[in-house]
């Protein structure tokens, strides 16, 4: 596999281009989480990609074990990380051609995670086949106060002439690009699908789904809420698996659409699907009280502090300073909200 091509800054891990054959990298390198909740660096739409999903800490599925001899002390099942509902995705066309980096390269495509504040942020300019120029740029976090939260704001802008922008967000449990492969068919049967839908509900602005894993009875709240600047009304479509927001813009040259989604989740082995609801659905709200530059200031201020203490100066050398400081920023977002829970254990 190639490796990704990164320029060297003491604060920042930047991908200058983008090439989607080192994807599994740059998910990897570009992952947010702390502790609780964590969110693989896909791109905004989804395609292409190489493993996508949001996990949480502790919410795993169980599956069958076999052996070609039985023996004593052989465990009877195993347990495997499975993907709760997955809110990164926000998918764009422009007057009906879909934003795909293979099909259409854009002239520009960066993205860099900033250690000082914790925002992986996207920046792309992108000519339609139809030579509609236009800009997206987004930036997203995982909250390290409210370890329930995340957030995202994805703006489109229509440089010189005017576009018809359609925007995709989605919230999806039990997607099965998400999930682990297993070459055991009896392990990937059980993990393909592995939540089993307990309540949705929908809102003017988005929904919610909460989900139990049929084996392990681990049971999950998800919620996304938008706020949209630039465009009418929102339609949401709602199912047992998904929660989809659409936006229908018509923007004039030099207008922008802008879009700001909040995420909340909550998990538990015993709490009631409404009380894990109202779990989510509060953080969300405190967001959205906040804000996306309110958000952005408290994960500013929780990163400064980390940094005043935590920081370790390398002269000379500035490629292993920026690796040591990427090293400590990753531990850090390990266990900034972490709830005692590794992967395989219950609250």
């Amino acid at each position: 596999m190639p490796r990704p091509r990164l320029v060297v800054d003491p604060w920042t891990v930047c991908e200058p281009d983008v090439d989607p054959r080192v994807a599994g990298v740059t998910e990897s390198l570009f992952a947010l989480s702390n502790g609780y909740v964590g969110m693989r660096g896909v791109l905004d739409e989804g395609d292409p990609c190489h493993s996508p999903g949001t996990y949480m800490s502790g919410v795993h599925e169980q599956h069958p074990l076999s052996y070609p001899e039985g023996g004593y002390g052989h465990p009877e099942q195993g347990e495997a990380m499975v993907g709760v509902a997955d809110g990164s995705g926000i998918r764009l066309h422009v007057d009906g051609v879909p934003l795909d980096v293979r099909e259409t390269p854009p002239e520009v495509h960066t993205r860099h995670l900033d250690l000082r504040t914790g925002i992986l942020t996207r920046h792309v300019e992108w000519t339609t086949p139809a030579g509609t120029p236009m800009q997206v740029r987004s930036e997203r976090l995982v909250s390290l106060v409210d370890r329930s939260a995340a957030a995202m704001r994805y703006t489109v802008t229509a440089p010189h002439v005017g576009a018809r922008v359609i925007l995709r967000s989605g919230l999806v449990a039990n997607d099965e690009a998400s999930e682990i492969e297993n070459d055991d068919p009896r392990v990937s049967e059980v993990i393909a699908r592995p939540f089993v839908p307990l309540a949705r509900r929908r809102s003017d602005t988005g929904g919610l789904l909460v989900h139990r894993t049929a084996h392990s009875s681990i049971s999950v709240a998800a919620c996304a809420e938008h706020d949209v600047r630039g465009a009418g009304a929102a339609r949401v479509e709602l199912s047992e698996d998904r929660v989809m927001t659409t936006i229908v813009a018509d923007l004039g040259p030099g207008e922008s659409l802008t879009l700001v989604k909040y995420l909340g989740y909550a998990w538990s082995s015993d709490c009631t699907p409404e009380g894990l609801a109202e779990r989510a659905e509060a953080s969300v709200a405190g967001s959205r009280d906040l804000g996306w530059d309110g958000l952005i200031a408290a994960q500013h201020a929780c990163l400064e502090e980390f940094w005043s203490t935590a920081d370790v100066e390398v002269d000379g050398d500035p490629a292993l300073q920026q690796a040591l400081r990427f090293g400590l920023f990753q531990l850090f977002s390990a266990a900034a909200c972490v709830s005692g829970a590794p992967w395989a254990r219950r609250a």
